[in-house]
């Protein structure tokens, strides 16, 4: 900003100026107390490196002030093809840009075609995605946010115009297909699943294992960052599935996210209540949403559809006569 400075100042106190003069409000003003705002700054690639002080440019290693592009064999650049190493090697402000609008388009899309919303505030960043230099990319969130993203990333890659590896569509649709059925299951039926969907969810989730194993083979040292990660849990995955298939128990009636979101409701119902009766009025209110809760299931016939009375009661908003 130094530099840009001094050329502005040079050009302020240029012959042509210092010759005229300026009227501003009825009265005169010299050059040099005229105030100025600068609305743009052309130049060759060269001259606003060195009017910048630009980090990176033509006669650097790393050229570009977008990627990590280099003139050397690191990540060159006369690599034209759709699998480059600089496409994925963004620097931090474009990968910022980049997560902002896609967690505008989760939101949005969650909104509109899921049960399950995602957060206000919630955005991907790179604490959440673990995005680290050879190092696995794995999400760290709320499990229930998986619904969302597999949703999302299943209708976003069956509409995009770009061509995508069909073993991601296939590992994507499969494993939104196992989460699916163990929910919707545990909603109709409870603790135990049929025999059909329970055959149905061993498929599903053996050809999503199957395809990890493959996308981790395919893509291993192609980008910056180190993608589909093998890890223990899937060892216990097997497991869990095969327990589903010979018990016939779905293992979604099990899941610690559950009691995880049962705390967090009665965390939201604590902050409304007074430090002294906070026990007490905590207690009240919650009794007061399951009463509005199983009042409104004996009213359809024993079946809750998940109305909305049934997600405030949940949400510990229903107001009691307390």
């Amino acid at each position: 900003m130094a530099t840009v400075t001094f050329l502005v100042t040079v050009v302020m106190r240029t012959g042509k100026y210092t010759r005229m003069a300026l009227a501003l409000n009825g009265r005169k003003v010299t050059p040099s107390r005229l105030p100025s705002l600068g609305m743009k700054l052309k130049g060759d690639w060269k001259w606003l490196v060195q009017a910048l002080q630009l980090k990176y440019g033509p006669s650097s290693n790393e050229i570009c002030a977008v990627c990590k592009a280099t003139r050397g064999l690191q990540v060159p650049l006369t690599d034209l093809s759709d699998s480059a190493g600089w496409r994925s090697q963004l620097r931090d402000g474009e990968v910022d840009a980049r997560m902002k609008n896609a967690s505008m388009q989760i939101k949005q899309w969650g909104r509109l075609n899921s049960k399950y919303r995602l957060p206000f505030r919630w955005n991907l960043n790179k604490h959440n995605l673990s995005l680290k230099t050879n190092k696995f990319v794995h999400y760290v969130g709320k499990a229930w946010h998986l619904f969302v993203l597999l949703g999302f990333l299943n209708d976003f890659l069956d509409s995009t115009a770009v061509e995508v590896d069909g073993d991601i569509k296939m590992a994507v649709w499969s494993a939104l297909r196992f989460t699916r059925l163990l929910q919707n299951e545990r909603d109709e039926s409870g603790v135990f699943l049929k025999e059909d969907v329970a055959k149905e969810v061993e498929v599903v989730a053996y050809r999503y294992m199957q395809l990890h194993l493959v996308l981790n083979r395919k893509y291993e040292r192609m980008t910056v960052y180190r993608l589909f990660n093998v890890r223990p849990k899937m060892h216990l995955l097997c497991h869990i599935v095969d327990s589903c298939r010979q018990t016939l128990k779905n293992p979604a009636s099990a899941s610690c996210w559950l009691e995880e979101n049962w705390v967090g409701q009665i965390a939201r119902l604590a902050r409304k209540t007074h430090v002294r009766t906070s026990h007490y009025s905590t207690l009240m209110r919650y009794a007061a949403g399951l009463l509005a809760m199983f009042s409104c299931c004996l009213e359809q016939s024993h079946v809750c559809s998940r109305t909305e009375v049934c997600h405030q009661a949940r949400m510990g908003q229903v107001q009691g006569s307390l």
